[in-house]
């Protein structure tokens, strides 16, 4: 899959979790968007409103922010949670407690997770789809223990999860005024 946009989603998009096939949709293919140089929120070095970052600037970016999404789907109903989390690359770590979070992530493995940033000029928006796994043993509870994640939310958090990363996209924005209809379509 590369990084291209389509109107209509692709025709193995059937079989995919509904919950992630908005995703696999807006990726298909047809024309390229060039990349960004540069991280951070700055303007792109050329002016299209949108360029795709690759994977190590989606990283850098991911890991400039500490809130996030995780989009779960349990059935055909999505689920979205804002987190806090750290990136330890390639994998993206929380914790939780128990509840619906957990619950879901229990039940379906696949996830996806966004965060974004944006400042007066631009923005940015990096997702990660892959599976989240549920840490259960010492050494991997000790190592997701020195990521030094903290809860923001006052209430008792003893579970850790880990997404794997299968996939990382990103997208920078330039904002600006809606292009001139008429002169868009002459």
């Amino acid at each position: 899959m590369t990084g291209y946009w389509s109107p209509m989603p692709p025709a193995g998009g059937a079989g995919l979790n509904p919950c992630l096939r908005l995703s696999f949709w807006r990726c298909s293919c047809r024309e390229p968007l060039p990349v960004a140089a540069e991280v951070g929120l700055g303007m792109a070095v050329n002016d299209d409103p949108v360029t795709i970052l690759g994977d190590d600037e989606s990283w850098e970016l991911l890991a400039s922010v500490a809130l996030g999404r995780l989009v779960t789907c349990v059935g055909s109903r999505p689920e979205i949670f804002p987190v806090n989390f750290v990136v330890q690359r390639p994998t993206v770590l929380f914790k939780t407690a128990e509840g619906t979070k957990l619950l879901s992530v229990v039940i379906d493995n696949n996830v996806a997770f966004e965060a974004d940033g944006y400042s007066a000029e631009g923005g940015w928006s990096v997702i990660v789809q892959g599976t989240a796994e549920l840490l259960s043993t010492s050494a991997e509870i000790d190592e997701a223990d020195r990521a030094g994640l903290r809860p923001w939310v006052a209430t008792l958090k003893l579970r850790y999860v880990r997404i794997h990363a299968s996939t990382i996209s990103g997208r920078r924005f330039r904002f600006g005024p809606e292009p001139d209809r008429e002169a868009t379509f002459a």
